[in-house]
């Protein structure tokens, strides 16, 4: 499984700090220096994208897009009546903690590290992400999976570690 790790063996995440206003996501800080707006690879359109948010050390959600970033929290703050999609959850917290992991991946992969990454938080805090309200599911075979279950580990390793701002209530 090539495509997630720097020569390293690093995974490479960009750490966002967002404000919540007027329905939108709006960048401040991506690895503690100052922005407005997403960076690359978080703009680059088909791009397989998995992407955390956390409010403080709580896991709120876990998804993926080939989209660029903004983008997808666009669809995400404007929910569908009539159609069953309700939007972010999460969409009515003032700040949160965004990573973004960008990989030359196929979707298929991508998707099953997502499944991975969530059944890791519930088995390893003792709770789904906050927030989550679907999760779907990619079955690769034999020694992938393997190899899916262990890039969402380093995920959860990382993002567990990575300094956030104080959780705020809901």
């Amino acid at each position: 499984m090539k495509g997630h790790r720097t020569d390293k063996g690093d995974l490479v995440i960009q750490h966002y700090k967002c404000r919540i206003e007027n329905r939108a996501v709006r960048p401040f800080l991506l690895d503690g220096e100052p922005v407005s707006s997403f960076k690359a690879p978080a703009t680059q359109k088909g791009k397989e994208k998995l992407y955390v948010i956390k409010n403080g050390s709580t896991f709120c959600y876990v998804g993926i897009t080939s989209t660029p970033m903004a983008q997808r929290m666009r669809v995400g703050f404007n929910p569908q009546a009539g159609t069953g999609y309700y939007g972010y959850q999460w969409r009515n917290l003032q700040e949160i903690d965004m990573f973004v992991w960008a990989t030359e991946l196929a979707r298929e992969e991508v998707e099953a590290i997502e499944a991975e990454l969530v059944f890791t938080i519930k088995r390893r805090t003792g709770r789904w992400p906050e927030f989550q309200t679907e999760i779907h599911f990619h079955n690769p075979p034999g020694k992938q999976a393997t190899e899916c279950r262990g890039v969402a580990e380093a995920l959860f390793r990382r993002l567990s570690k990575l300094k956030t701002g104080p959780k705020q209530s809901t």
